[in-house]
């Protein structure tokens, strides 16, 4: 399943994803900054790999997308997850025809043939608004998750927390709590369907879940950057 997180900056999405990774049985591979046993980061040649190609005395580096790196690791850790926080910015609409476009996109759609039909290992994706994902993504997404953050600011708590140089420590924090508007494809609509009529103010989502997240601050950075590196 490809299953999407949507919410404004600060909504509480990177704090839902990394609860579902710290949680998750499965092996998790992500763009983000969770300090936990059974993850992953993602490097850029995890997904697109440089080979040469000799062509007479010329030598010409062609690039492909690496599903040798997802096949080995589906024999060695068995199924995964997959999360990609802020997907506009390893897949943009504004940039469709560049080469990484091309070859990520291939990669994004076609990953969860590997991933299977199953409900319990899925292609997570995290964006601000709906229409920032790029347009062929956005067509085969199974389930959407809205995102509200919830402060209770009558007190505040002792919380582990990871800072921005990925050290925890411990400040004094709000008790924190998400509330997540699911949408799901089903024979009552699509959930992209679903999600535009609660835009437009129905209560049509297919429930809500509410989840208190402060316990899971020391596991991710809050504040990373997703800037050029080895990783995506």
């Amino acid at each position: 399943m490809i299953i999407a997180f949507l919410g404004g900056i600060g909504s509480g999405k990177s704090a839902s994803m990394a609860k579902r990774i710290v949680n998750s049985p499965y092996y998790c591979y992500s763009n983000m900054h969770v300090n936990a046993v059974n993850h992953e980061r993602i490097k850029i040649s995890d997904i697109v790999k440089t080979e040469k190609e000799e062509n007479g005395k010329k030598i010409k580096e062609i690039k492909k997308v690496n599903w040798e790196f997802w096949e080995n690791n589906l024999e060695q850790k068995g199924e995964y997850h997959i999360f990609l926080d802020e997907v506009h910015n390893i897949l943009s609409p504004r940039q469709s025809m560049s080469k990484w476009n091309v070859l990520a996109g291939q990669w994004l759609t076609q990953i969860r043939k590997l991933l299977g039909d199953s409900e319990e290992t899925n292609l997570y994706i995290g964006s601000q608004t709906i229409n920032s994902i790029e347009k062929i993504l956005k067509g085969i997404i199974h389930m959407i998750i809205y995102c509200e953050k919830r402060e209770d600011r009558s007190q505040k708590i002792y919380t582990y927390c990871m800072n921005r140089y990925n050290k925890v420590e411990v400040k004094l924090c709000y008790p924190t709590y998400i509330i997540e508007h699911l949408f799901i494809d089903k024979r009552t609509g699509s959930a992209i369907d679903k999600f535009y009529r609660f835009l437009d103010g129905a209560k049509s989502y297919n429930f809500r879940l509410q989840s208190f997240v402060n316990p899971y601050f020391k596991y991710y950075n809050t504040k990373q950057l997703f800037k050029e590196t080895a990783y995506i």
